[in-house]
């Protein structure tokens, strides 16, 4: 057993004891395990959030993608930054003023309130079908580091990643996350801060790396046309609008100023964490030129460059943030399980007591069934893009419309749903206008149903949108009737 062996099961052993105190203390209701109790502040709202998006996606996928593409990754990286950007200014507080008036879990909340208990269902289904997906993603990711780390199958390695993953959400729920995810936050910008410019220097600095990369990974479409470039950045604008996770960390804040200001601490943290993962990407293609799977990138980089104590910490730091990630998917995937389907449908008048057991086995369950998305899943970057791709084309306009546009009724913003589906499923099939994927196709035809919608079908009730906190009752709106 090497260091890096020791390091990672280290880590383990810590998470796991922390999911079990926070089990105990301080998860002893529903509201418990999947917000928090509602009380996060600016600190955890941000950590948990970056300890979220720093997962494999970010890590261990985005510097492969570098390493295969340079710069053309740009697209999906700006994707990431301008929403959060936008959604820290405009939407966060909304959101938790939703969160507030209505006691709300989730986005599908509020797709029930605005419009229907259908579009609840509907909506629910795509996230937790997303999430479990991208779940298996990070799985992917931990199972590519234990495999690289220790030579062992990388399919025994995924299904160690998942026992981990499992065990350590299932008993800890949102407040193990949260408590562990500032830790390894730190950790991870300490690691990436120090990895970043060493191997930069290791590489030749930018004279070694402009000589020996070639000349296509220095350009924003070397390896892209520029309408597959607006296709990414889109994928990822509209598809994280929808996305469970910040909605889950928006809900469990304090405060809309927590929610908001915790999100824009994100979007400075996130480009500068994503410039150094740049560098790291970068320096990769020149030092491992030969990468057999660039997926190994970057653990291989941590095991050839640096020593194995350093190397060590820096590979367990990298593991806790994509188990984190891991985790807070898999409560996403267990939250719409357990609120929409068996509160919803199955036991409506289930007790708290019931709803936090049962929370805890179906994260046990689910834990479980992602792993069959981990073996029927084509690659770690198409896995990412489909999850992002349908929730972008079917539940962005409508989202953006309940909470912007009072005019939108409950059936346009249905219809506009369901338009979404249907040009994401046509676009997925092979049409692609002006070179547009999916979320792009999709999101257009959901824009045009909106459209529509508000010209012929009825407005929205004014006290269904005064009772989510969308307008005062003093407020006066041309176009709401009554």
């Amino acid at each position: 057993m090497n260091v890096y062996s020791v390091s990672m099961i280290v880590y383990f052993i810590i998470a796991f004891a922390i999911a079990i105190i926070y089990s105990r203390k301080r998860t002893t209701s529903n509201e418990d395990f999947f917000l928090g109790g509602r009380q996060f502040g600016i600190v955890f709202v941000f950590f948990t959030m970056m300890a979220t998006f720093l997962g494999a996606g970010t890590t261990v996928g985005t510097t492969a993608w570098i390493w295969k593409r340079g710069l053309s990754q740009v697209w999906m990286t700006a994707g990431y930054a301008v929403v959060f950007l936008f959604i820290g200014l405009f939407l966060a507080a909304r959101v938790r003023r939703f969160g507030t008036y209505c006691n709300a879990y989730t986005f599908a909340d509020f797709l029930e309130m605005r419009y229907n208990k259908s579009a609840r269902y509907i909506g629910a289904t795509l996230m937790w079908f997303a999430f479990m997906s991208i779940a298996a993603f990070q799985y992917m990711g931990i199972g590519r580091i234990i495999n690289t780390v220790t030579g062992i199958d990388y399919n025994i390695a995924v299904l160690i990643a998942a026992l981990i993953t499992i065990l350590y959400t299932s008993y800890g729920g949102m407040w193990a996350i949260a408590i562990t995810g500032v830790v390894k936050g730190a950790l991870v910008f300490i690691g990436i801060l120090i990895m970043a410019p060493v191997l930069y220097m290791k590489a030749g600095g930018m004279e070694g790396i402009a000589s020996a990369v070639p000349v296509q990974h220095f350009s924003l479409v070397g390896y892209i046309s520029p309408g597959q470039a607006l296709t990414w950045f889109l994928v990822f604008f509209l598809g994280i609008i929808p996305m469970q996770d910040w909605w889950q960390r928006v809900l469990a804040a304090k405060g809309e100023r927590e929610a908001r200001m915790g999100l824009m601490y994100l979007v400075a943290g996130f480009v500068f964490i994503e410039t150094l993962i740049y560098m790291i990407g970068f320096a990769g293609k020149v030092l491992e030129p030969n990468i057999a799977n660039p997926e190994s990138l970057f653990p291989t980089l941590v095991i050839h460059h640096f020593s194995p104590y350093i190397g060590g910490l820096l590979l367990a730091a990298l593991v806790a943030i994509i188990t984190s990630t891991a985790s807070a998917c898999l409560l996403v995937a267990s939250t719409h399980f357990t609120r929409d389907l068996y509160n919803g449908i199955i036991k409506p008048n289930a007790t708290d007591a019931e709803l936090l057991k049962f929370s805890k086995i179906s994260t046990l369950g689910l834990g479980v069934l992602v792993l069959v998305f981990v073996f029927a899943a084509p690659g770690m970057f198409e896995l990412f893009v489909i999850s992002a791709d349908i929730l972008g084309a079917s539940l962005t306009v409508p989202i953006l419309a309940g909470f912007f546009v009072p005019r939108v009724g409950e059936k346009a913003g249905f219809y506009a749903m369901l338009a979404g589906i249907i040009g994401w499923a046509v676009s997925y099939m092979g049409w692609h206008p002006m070179g547009f994927g999916p979320a792009a196709v999709g999101g257009f035809f959901s824009f045009i149903a909106v459209i529509i919608g508000m010209m012929v079908l009825p407005p929205a009730d004014r006290a269904v949108l005064e009772k989510m906190g969308l307008m005062k009752p003093d407020e006066t709106v041309n176009v709401i009737k009554g």
